[in-house]
């Protein structure tokens, strides 16, 4: 089941436990990661790097989601150390509901800057509420 990541660590926060957060590259990842979730009963976060989408594609941000949905513990998607607020928009996008900004290869005042934009969050806050509004109308059969 997909999570607002906020939502997902407030509840470990409050209930001291750490949620574990995984890269993927492929669905045997993807499968296995879910799995194990599974097997203990535990949430788990899921990151994708916006590199792997060059290798993988788009449509694998659509399955993650799909099997994401269809897990039986809470899960989240990230955006993992997206370089531009570019690669952390097309992630927001494209499903994924958390994303960090990694500004670090830029000079250190840049990238100060870059981390501190405040209008970032209310635009991915935005994509989601649309996204969520639009399920909402969508037929379920």
């Amino acid at each position: 089941m997909l999570y607002n990541m906020v939502d997902l660590l407030n509840v470990a926060y409050k209930n001291h436990f750490a949620v574990g957060s995984y890269n993927v590259a492929n669905s045997e990842f993807v499968e296995a990661i879910i799995a194990a979730a599974e097997a203990k009963n535990s949430p788990a976060i899921i990151q994708i790097h916006p590199n792997e989408i060059g290798l993988v594609g788009e449509n694998f941000v659509a399955y993650v989601r799909q099997a994401v949905a269809l897990a039986k513990v809470p899960m989240a998607i990230h955006v993992d150390h997206g370089a531009t607020l570019q690669d952390c928009m097309i992630g927001i996008h494209n499903g994924y509901n958390s994303a960090m900004i990694d500004a670090s290869a830029l000079p250190w005042d840049e990238n100060v800057a870059v981390t501190k934009k405040k209008w970032l969050r209310p635009r991915m806050e935005l994509a989601l509420r649309l996204k969520l509004s639009w399920a909402r109308l969508a037929p379920t059969n």
